[in-house]
């Protein structure tokens, strides 16, 4: 069979205009598809810019609080040191208060003709060596609760040296016993 050979112009154009249509709605879908394919590449690297933002906030947030966390650690550390410093200085003054108030009160409870010749402190313990000239003024000190607020806990050697003064050592105790300031 033979062709049919189309002589009408028309025909042509009716064929080429869809041809054209064609092409435009192709091409229009091309670039449709071409402008969303890169808004979404945009948006796509926009969201990942902003999610790097997000992670370097974080870690710059985390990094802070990291940093202000071992800041308080140390501020804590040095607090509690200072604490400790202060409760070490308070309890010194306290010892020293309380020794100074039991050395007081022995120095005034000594009977005359009396005076010591060592004193050795030691937490709670106290130590004196003495002379005194007359026998009878020290069995005051003698008695389990000595006049000075003391607590007698060792009673030494009495003995009486070459040139008649009498040398005595006695102990003593402050533990739990306070004294009062004269």
């Amino acid at each position: 069979m033979t062709a049919l050979v189309n002589l009408l112009a028309w025909r042509e154009q009716r064929l080429a205009s869809r041809l054209r249509l064609w092409l435009i709605a192709l091409g229009g879908a091309s670039c449709v598809v071409l402008f969303v394919v890169t808004c979404r590449g945009t948006a796509n690297g926009l969201q990942a810019q902003q999610q790097r933002l997000l992670l370097d906030n974080e870690q710059a947030t985390l990094h802070s609080a990291e940093q202000l966390a071992a800041s308080a650690r140390e501020r804590e550390q040095r607090l509690a040191s200072q604490r400790e410093a202060v409760r070490q200085a308070q309890w010194r003054q306290a010892q020293t208060q309380r020794w100074s108030n039991a050395l007081l009160a022995l120095a005034q409870a000594l009977p005359p003709q009396t005076w010591l010749t060592t004193v050795e402190m030691h937490e709670d313990v106290m130590r004196v060596e003495g002379l005194s000239r007359d026998e009878a003024g020290l069995y005051a000190f003698q008695t389990p609760q000595s006049p000075a607020g003391l607590r007698l806990i060792q009673q030494g050697a009495l003995k009486r040296e070459r040139s008649g003064k009498w040398r005595f050592s006695l102990t003593f105790s402050t533990g739990g016993v306070h004294v009062a300031t004269p």
